[in-house]
């Protein structure tokens, strides 16, 4: 589906926006199409993940990585 260059910070209400975009170019929205969303476990995504209407799932590979730092 490609990817979009964040440069700066990027508050999760215009990261919803931007999903939005990307999947309207293939004529898909969130609250219809999309079953779940997996991602990492970063504050953002967490936040996001509570804003879509689809399950989110975060990555436990990332998870159990940060714990070993």
């Amino acid at each position: 589906m490609g990817l979009v260059r964040i440069h700066g910070s990027m508050p999760s209400e215009a990261l919803c926006k931007l999903v939005d975009l990307a999947l309207d170019k293939f004529d898909l929205k969130i609250e219809n199409d999309i079953i779940s969303a997996t991602s990492d476990g970063a504050s953002i995504m967490t936040k996001w993940g509570r804003m879509i209407s689809c399950l989110h799932i975060q990555c436990m590979a990332h998870a159990v990585h940060l714990g070993k730092l």
